[in-house]
């Protein structure tokens, strides 16, 4: 029993925290912008126009080098039907005719296309196969109909049939069959109001990327930094506050272990970030799912993720608290930690891409590497949750997404490690507290 009431008067010290209610306050506000937010669904038609009127943008992003290529392409659809699935949350179909109105612009946007992705074009001015001063050539049948599979992809429709229409010339009309999870998935098929209405507007990309975008900035930034900072700046003080004459003489007095003592400051801290974490994503979670119909119980893992993030930084900050009984100290040493982990993770990750990897020496990388998996990896815990979050609203067309991000050296972290490497920081901070926290002599 003795334990259990150190424990609660670690859980009450947190409670008694007013920065913890500004945190509550603050995150009722950002579920009132989420519940004042409706969504209504536009015509399939429209959606599918909304869809292709940025073909004509020819894009390659990579590190070191970025190309945009923009063309007046217009292209007409016709014969449009819906053909299989009447539910917005269900499997739906479409099939209709796509035919380029402005015929040689869409020819340069193909041979464009094509010659980033052959990786003949490496840089803007250099020339591209097929354009001439003059003229442009016929790319033919093929190669437009690969460019409009491909330009649907970027689209996230990666279920998605394109063929020529039999006896078609240029400019050819092509047969498109395309399928998606959720009508949500198809940009420009929804309307969105702010404010309860007071704003209303097409969206210009789909509802399950607004949703994403919207829910990851919720749990990445919002929580996942400017929640985690807060927090750790009002918790930092929790060992150092400890510490002091008064406060540690009469802990210390009790008959119980100075490592448990030490722990149920650790754990208090733990809720500080639990509390408000569960409070605003489940919040926002509910308000969206009800006002968009879309469950993404995907972005509920944010929670979880947020509470590990604290959890690997807060176990250093303890740490800083024993050794040197500074608040202010054990706040910068973190957030500067925090910091020179968030500089390694990504610089090992740009070095690792295919267009960096052979200018960089190899043992560089791999210094890095160790390197990372000895510091906080909150990044990859990041990650792991914009993955989850897009998910749960993308469904099985999510691997079009996955596919994407790995053709550009961008792998998605490893489970093992990461949880392995994470549980062993936060072993390595709370021992160490813990073993100085014993032997000294206060």
């Amino acid at each position: 029993m003795k334990y259990l009431a150190i424990l609660r008067d670690s859980l009450r010290e947190t409670l008694d925290r007013k920065s913890l209610y500004f945190l509550l306050v603050v995150s009722i506000l950002l579920i009132f912008l989420c519940a004042s937010t409706g969504f209504r669904e536009l015509d399939a038609a429209g959606a599918l126009e909304h869809v292709v009127k940025d073909f004509g943008t020819v894009m390659k992003f990579g590190a070191g080098r970025s190309l945009t290529y923009k063309y007046e392409v217009k292209i007409a659809l016709s014969d449009v039907r819906e053909t299989e699935g009447e539910s917005a949350r269900s499997a739906t179909g479409y099939e209709f005719t796509l035919k380029p109105e402005t015929v040689e612009e869409f020819h340069r946007a193909v041979w464009t296309w094509s010659a980033i992705d052959t990786g003949k074009l490496k840089k803007e001015g250099e020339p591209i196969e097929g354009i001439a001063a003059d003229k442009v050539a016929d790319p033919g049948a093929d190669l437009e109909a690969r460019f409009l599979r491909a330009k649907f992809r970027e689209q996230m429709l990666g279920r998605v049939e394109v063929e020529p229409v039999e006896g078609s010339t240029a400019p050819r009309a092509f047969h498109v069959k395309l399928r998606t999870s959720s009508r949500a998935l198809l940009e420009g098929a929804y309307e969105v109001s702010l404010l309860f209405g007071v704003w209303k507007g097409r969206l210009g990309m789909s509802l399950a990327l607004f949703l994403s975008l919207v829910e990851i900035g919720m749990a990445d930034q919002i929580g996942g930094f400017w929640g985690v900072m807060i927090a750790i700046i009002f918790t930092a003080g929790f060992v150092p506050g400890m510490l002091q004459k008064g406060t540690l003489d009469l802990l210390l007095a009790k008959p119980v272990r100075r490592p448990f003592v030490l722990l149920t400051k650790y754990v208090g801290g733990l809720f500080y970030a639990f509390i408000p974490a569960a409070f605003l994503i489940g919040g926002c979670w509910l308000a969206i799912s009800v006002r968009s119909g879309y469950w993404n119980f995907g972005f509920l893992t944010s929670i979880g993720v947020l509470v590990v993030v604290f959890a690997i930084l807060y176990s250093f900050t303890v740490l800083m608290g024993v050794m040197f009984r500074s608040t202010i100290g054990s706040i910068l040493l973190t957030i500067g930690l925090w910091f020179f982990s968030f500089i390694i993770a990504n610089g090992h990750a740009a070095m690792r891409l295919p267009e960096i990897a052979p200018k960089v020496p190899a043992a560089l990388t791999k210094t890095l590497g160790v390197l990372k998996l000895g510091l906080p990896r909150t990044t990859e815990w990041g990650q792991i949750s914009q993955i989850y979050t897009m998910k749960g609203n993308l469904g099985s067309d999510m691997d079009v997404v996955m596919e994407s991000r790995q053709s550009q050296g961008v792998e998605p972290p490893a489970w093992g490690s990461l949880a392995l490497s994470s549980a062993g920081f936060i072993a390595v901070m709370l021992g160490l507290a813990c073993w100085l926290f014993a032997r000294r002599d206060y």
